[in-house]
């Protein structure tokens, strides 16, 4: 599933190309007619609010290079993503307001169940390891704090 905006709306693709428009769903909170979706709920239980749909959309999408890089996370919502080499992310904010998403290739790992059974708690900092080339350090997180709401899958 994607999410895109256009204009103050949020247009969602399901995985078999269906398409569903949010209208109104990223006009300003108190915007006279706005409109849109209160939540999204999937069939897991988890649930998306309408601040965090609107985060998905307008998050900056980060990514490394192919070799080791270091990130801070800003107050902003950021994608980060698992890239080639040992990258590590300052500041990552899992699950609060305008919190950040980690990226991930489902070629990477198939679901949350193969993704949490990567981590491991290095010093207090969540270390996600694909391989021995590939990992990476989110400061000041720990396992149990990052969710399947703070994973997008691709």
């Amino acid at each position: 599933m994607s999410l895109t905006a256009s204009g103050d709306d949020v247009v969602v693709t399901l995985p078999d190309d269906d398409v569903i428009t949010l209208k109104g769903q990223l006009a300003a909170s108190g915007s006279v007619g706005v409109s849109g979706v209160q939540s999204i709920a999937f069939a897991d239980g988890s649930s998306w609010s309408r601040e965090e749909i609107g985060d998905r959309v307008t998050a900056t999408h980060v990514s490394g290079t192919s070799g080791n890089d270091i990130f801070t996370a800003t107050s902003s919502a950021e994608i980060f993503t698992i890239g080639a080499g040992h990258d590590q992310v300052d500041g990552f904010q899992a699950s609060s307001t305008h919190h950040d998403y980690l990226q991930v290739s489902r070629a990477q790992f198939a679901d949350w169940n193969a993704l949490s059974a990567a981590f491991s708690n290095q010093n207090g900092d969540l270390l996600i390891t694909l391989d021995s080339s590939h990992s990476l350090l989110l400061s000041n997180v720990s396992p149990a704090s990052l969710t399947p709401n703070d994973v997008i899958f691709v």
